[in-house]
């Protein structure tokens, strides 16, 4: 995320991984949710994937996040 929001003012991290980010913290401050959070990772990484590819802004960066997330393409 810190590397995304590099490329500003072309763009901003998409707010589907800002949500997926914060998901340590959430089960930080109420580990019971740890189960569910973690499904919801799995859920919605996809869809926050194609959110970072959209992005404007300088691809290598881009790039360089997709690297990050596992989700380069060649």
């Amino acid at each position: 995320m810190t590397m995304l929001d590099s490329v500003w003012p072309d763009d901003w991290s998409p707010e589907s991984l800002i949500d997926l980010v914060q998901t340590g913290r959430r089960i930080t401050l109420d580990p019971q949710t740890a189960v569910d959070e973690l499904e919801r990772l799995k859920r919605d990484l996809a869809t926050a994937i194609a959110s970072v590819r959209q992005m404007k802004g300088d691809q290598a960066v881009t790039r360089g996040a997709l690297s990050h997330l596992g989700a380069v393409r060649d």
